[in-house]
């Protein structure tokens, strides 16, 4: 009965301990994301909010949180707000504000959102620390966010997972919780009415289209940013930031109408571009289901633009070269631009092909407001039995009870064993 009452006692005392860790980090610091979608054809700017609850008694100084875009190609994007809530990392975010509600100054162990005597964030020990715990039940900080719809990378056109890491503690021993949302860019068709004969200055966004002349049974004039209708079929060339769709499809100008694009610091580290001078201007041929080079206009490498002319709407895209040349490239003659390969006719005026299918705009949906916060945390030593650090294992965690359970259900079964055999 002896070794029994001492079995159990074990039991219950790891089960205790195993619980208290498994259920720290849900319990301390939660974070949740709001990203409503946009159109990036309406919505100049859009805001996102992150609300940090600090749970009751918990206090954590707070480093940074990372806010990491994951578009349905699974290529990443990551964003930092610092300690001084400076947004780093993209262009396309910057903090609107910073509001802090129910949280008071005192010490104590756990997790929270701390500041020091200045009032600045941070502070030199994990887990303990002048900090700002909730008066009562919980408290709650929020970063209101601005997305600049106009630079948003072409590649966010779809459904986008974002998930927001909030870092606590020190750089030496930190840890992470975590919310989770879906943020969806959208496009809608934008129609501006033109009468024959006259000119026009369309423009959508940072971008801009040119018309000296509005030709015969056209009156108006369709912009729409889309996703490629393909990639191009030579392997070094790929399709830079945003494509977009000009109509009506198929329209031929008698004047060559000149447009400007723009693309983001983010695209040309996503398409490994560090040479500007490779980028060039591109329309997609339906009729070889490619897509043909433009005669460059001009480059504004320090506002990141490119201007070029066509005489037909179709979809229009610029192209990243990523071929390194072996040898000098040739002195183009007469009206040749750009690198090897299909080439435009002399200034750039490429001759009409067969109308593509119509692109139907995007319908929008209702704002995506869900989220899932979630806490991982980093295991760092002894201080994993203290209050402070009972979140700071998370699937560390995990191991560490299955290790204690393992080792007391051995020691238990230990003992019994040995009883039966008095």
């Amino acid at each position: 009965m002896k070794y029994k009452n001492s079995f159990i006692g074990i039991f219950f005392t790891v089960l205790v301990i195993g619980l208290l860790i498994l259920s720290g980090p849900a319990s301390a610091i939660d974070v949740s994301l709001t990203t409503p979608p946009v159109d990036v054809s309406k919505d100049s700017t859009e805001e996102f909010t992150i609300d940090i609850t600090v749970n009751d008694g918990e206090f954590l100084p707070l480093l940074y949180t990372d806010l990491i875009f994951t578009n349905e190609l699974n290529n990443e994007i990551s964003c930092k707000i610092d300690d001084k809530n400076q947004v780093s990392g993209c262009s396309f975010i910057y903090k609107v504000s910073r509001t802090v509600s129910n949280l008071n100054g005192g010490y104590g162990y756990g997790y929270g959102y701390g500041y020091d005597s200045n009032n600045n964030l941070g502070y030199d020990n994990f887990g303990y620390g002048y900090g700002y715990g909730p008066a009562s039940g919980s408290g709650t900080i929020t970063y209101t966010l601005s997305v600049d719809t106009k630079k948003l990378p072409g590649s966010f056109l779809g459904k986008n997972k974002v998930v927001a890491k909030v870092y606590g503690g020190n750089e030496n021993d930190k840890n992470y919780f975590k919310g989770s949302s879906t943020f969806e860019v959208i496009s809608s068709e934008i129609s501006t009415k033109v009468n024959l004969g006259d000119s026009a200055i369309i423009t959508y966004g940072d971008i801009s289209i040119d018309i000296p002349e509005v030709p015969v049974g056209v009156n108006s004039i369709t912009v729409q940013q889309v996703t490629p209708t393909a990639n191009p079929l030579t392997s070094t060339l790929k399709v830079l930031g945003k494509t977009y769709d000009f109509g009506p499809d198929g329209t031929v100008f008698t004047q060559p109408v000149t447009i400007t694009l723009i693309y983001t610091d983010e695209e040309l580290a996503e398409a490994g571009i560090t040479d500007e001078s490779k980028i060039y201007p591109s329309f997609y041929n339906t009729a070889t289901g490619d897509w043909e080079q433009l005669t460059v206009l001009s480059r504004d490498p320090a506002n990141n633009k490119l201007t070029f002319q066509t005489n037909h709407f179709t979809q229009f895209a610029l192209l990243a070269d990523l071929s390194v040349p072996t040898t000098p490239s040739p002195t183009p003659t007469g009206g040749g631009g750009g690198p090897a390969g299909r080439r435009a006719s002399s200034g750039g005026v490429v001759s009409p092909t067969p109308t593509p299918e119509e692109v139907v705009p995007t319908e929008e949906v209702p704002a995506v407001t869900t989220s899932t916060p979630e806490g991982t945390t980093t295991p760092t030593g002894f201080a994993a039995i203290t209050g402070a650090v009972v979140g700071a294992l998370g699937t560390g965690g995990v191991i560490v009870v299955l290790i204690l359970v393992i080792g007391g259900v051995g020691a238990g079964s230990y003992f019994l064993v040995r009883k039966k055999r008095k």
